[in-house]
């Protein structure tokens, strides 16, 4: 148990004392039978908590493939959410350099994109290095590291 349960394992006790000390009548005084509620209160919390391990100890294979189940979708829509953020950088770039990286992502290689847009090597370099640093400035503004 931890300092917050055993305090409030005490108030529940305190709560019940002072709700009932009135109608008990007590023949050795008032603290033994306090004790013996506090010891009541422990016991039904014990109780309860080890009900409560036993539920998730029999169903830990269905609450672990919900909490896997919502982690995914959670990443799904992290996912989704930067997709929709780079698209929207990349539909601000001018129409060339949306044609380079539209080729870099479907994997065509350097040659092959200076041959299919006739650019030079440098050319090349220099634009896509300004690219992405013109996408990394607009996806920082929209909170994307």
């Amino acid at each position: 148990m931890n300092l917050q349960t055993n305090e409030d394992l005490v108030q529940e006790t305190l709560n019940i004392v002072y709700r009932k000390y009135k109608q008990i009548e007590f023949r050795k005084g008032i603290l033994p039978w306090a004790y013996q509620v506090l010891d009541y209160v422990m016991q039904e919390n014990y109780k309860k908590e080890k009900r409560r391990e036993t539920i998730l100890n029999e169903n830990i294979d269905e609450i672990s493939e919900l909490y896997f189940q919502t982690h995914s979708f959670e990443e799904e829509i992290g996912q989704y959410q930067l997709f929709e953020l780079v698209l929207s950088a990349l539909e601000q770039l001018n129409p060339l350099d949306q044609a380079i990286i539209k080729l870099k992502l479907e994997g065509y290689s350097g040659e092959e994109i200076l041959k299919k847009l006739e650019l030079t090597r440098a050319t090349l370099d220099v634009r896509t290095h300004r690219i992405i640093q013109k996408l990394r400035k607009m996806l920082s503004k929209k909170g994307v590291d």
